[in-house]
């Protein structure tokens, strides 16, 4: 079963991961909670065997990261760094009797006991799912007091007023005889039979006019900036689920040469790409797909 880490960025603009999760839903409950928080801000999940850029990114900033090690889903302990204090693996008879689902990961003994009470957890619950879905609040018959209902409420209603408008995703498929075609996410699309190439051109306008504007954008141009001040676009080439940067250019269209950088701000732009990948920045279906970054605040 493949395994999942959450993306983060904190408030001092430093990446951060979580996880792993076994289920993709688990991951985006947890991370749209921490989200809902204002404790950071939410960049999606990526499976952990796409992750050789993020692991570069933690060990040059000390940290070990090892998938296989166990490590408690809420506060991140593990066998060789338990919680100040102490603590122990919670089993999963306690985590059943608490309402906790222990498939979902390791969970220290400290943890547990902090844990809320299950009305918490429920109003919780359905507040993720009011905010993944765009749905109003749905507490399914549960026993959420009216308190704990009117703070899911006024929790949902800031969120969703700052909700971005979703990513326009494109995809480039194959048609017989060499033909090809391209739609999106907002129902766009081709409407006729075309080169691949051609396809792959239409999506890449389509995408960039219609991004331009959107946060994802905005957070990648940051990261590729911070290496690279002067990029204006961004290739990349995909292979299944792994892309790789291929090329960067100027706003005149230069290549722009490989500069020395610190390992650590290599490996955050390398998993600031990975990132956008997976959110579907750079579209679906194609081998080398090219994004425009936003202009940079102020620039003629």
């Amino acid at each position: 079963m493949d395994k999942f880490v959450r993306i983060f960025t904190l408030p001092d603009g430093t990446q951060a991961a979580a996880g792993p999760f076994h289920y993709p839903a688990k991951a985006d409950e947890f991370g749209i909670r921490i989200h809902a928080k204002g404790l950071a801000v939410d960049r999606g999940s990526l499976p952990l065997d796409t992750h050789a850029a993020l692991e570069r990114k933690l060990h040059a900033a000390g940290a070990r990261f090892d998938p296989n090690t166990a490590r408690c889903r809420v506060c991140g302990c593990t066998e060789d760094t338990a919680c100040i204090g102490g603590c122990q693996w919670a089993p999963d008879v306690q985590q059943l009797a608490a309402g906790f689902d222990p498939t979902t990961g390791d969970l220290c003994t400290r943890c547990l006991a902090a844990a809320p009470a299950p009305e918490v957890r429920d109003a919780i619950r359905a507040l993720c799912r009011a905010i993944r879905t765009g749905q109003p609040l749905d507490f399914e018959g549960r026993a959420v007091p009216v308190w704990l209902q009117d703070l899911a409420a006024a929790e949902l209603a800031p969120v969703l007023a700052e909700k971005p408008a979703p990513l326009h995703i494109t995809e480039v498929y194959r048609l017989p005889a060499g033909a090809g075609g391209w739609r999106c996410s907002c129902g766009e699309g081709s409407g006729s039979d075309i080169t691949r190439s051609t396809a792959s051109e239409q999506a890449r306008l389509h995408r960039n006019d219609e991004n331009r504007k959107h946060p994802a954008l905005t957070w990648l141009a940051d990261a590729v900036r911070a290496v690279y001040p002067a990029a204006a676009t961004v290739t990349v080439t995909i292979d299944g689920p792994h892309v790789r940067l291929r090329a960067l250019h100027d706003h005149d269209g230069t290549t722009i040469p490989p500069v020395e950088s610190t390992t650590a701000a290599w490996g955050a732009l390398c998993s600031a790409i990975a990132t956008a990948y997976s959110e579907g920045v750079f579209g679906r279906g194609e081998g080398i797909a090219e994004v425009d970054l936003p202009a940079v605040t102020g620039a003629l």
